[in-house]
């Protein structure tokens, strides 16, 4: 009986190693830090920290926190929401740069659109959807490299 709880121990101290070691399979890209974010029109201070919160938030989605580094990363993001009394739209491009030497590795764009009366809400719902879609394209981005 001794030798049995004791090989059952070990099996499960293995076990228990094998959960909590980093995997491999998630080790595959740099970490990535949102840098600079700039709104091309006046929605208030409010909106540029919505607008990081929200890029960090799906930067963690994406499992980058869990990621080893090749490189250090950092996504710069411009948002310029538009409108008019019968539509709204939103545009946002990202930049993705070594965070080391600078040098620009992709840029993307999104955008979202609204139809109907334009109101402040509506402009940053659009902003962060915009914001969450560009930020969703950059592991493709990086594949492309």
């Amino acid at each position: 009986m001794h030798a049995r709880r004791k090989f059952l121990l070990a099996a499960g101290a293995w076990m228990l190693l094998g959960l909590l070691a980093p995997h491999q399979a998630e080790a595959i890209g740099p970490p990535i830090s949102v840098g600079e974010v700039t709104m091309r029109a006046p929605l208030g201070e409010t909106d540029a920290v919505a607008v990081r919160t929200t890029a960090i938030e799906e930067l963690g989605k994406l499992g980058q926190n869990r990621r080893r580094a090749e490189r250090s990363l950092v996504v710069s993001l411009s948002v310029q929401p538009a409108g008019s009394t019968e539509s709204t739209s939103c545009t946002v491009d990202a930049t993705l740069r070594d965070a080391r030497t600078g040098t620009m590795l992709a840029v993307i764009e999104t955008g979202a659109r609204a139809s109907g009366p334009t109101s402040t809400e509506l402009r940053r719902q659009l902003a962060v959807v915009a914001v969450r879609s560009a930020v969703r394209k950059i592991p493709s981005a990086l594949d492309a490299l």
